[in-house]
C-alpha cells in the first residue's frame, strides 16, 4: 500500500519539472526510431546475404557441373 501512495502525484508539476519530463520523453522516442532504423537495416543486409549464399550454392550445384 505504501508504493502505491509514493506513486501518486499530489503536487502538480512546475513548468522545469515537466520541460524535463517531456524532453526525457522526446529523446527516447529519438533513441527508439534510430534503433528500429538500424535494425531494419541490419535484417535487410541479412536478407541480402542470404539471398547471396542461395545464389553461390545454386551457381555451384547446378550450373557448375
Amino acid at each position: 500500500m505504501a508504493r502505491t501512495d509514493t506513486m501518486k502525484h499530489d503536487h502538480p508539476t512546475t513548468y522545469e519539472e515537466e520541460r524535463i519530463r517531456l524532453r526525457s520523453d522526446e529523446a527516447s522516442k529519438v533513441r527508439k526510431q534510430k534503433a528500429s532504423k538500424a535494425m531494419i537495416m541490419t535484417i535487410f543486409f541479412l536478407e541480402a546475404s542470404a539471398m547471396g549464399g542461395m545464389g553461390y550454392l545454386i551457381y555451384l550445384f547446378y550450373l557448375a557441373n
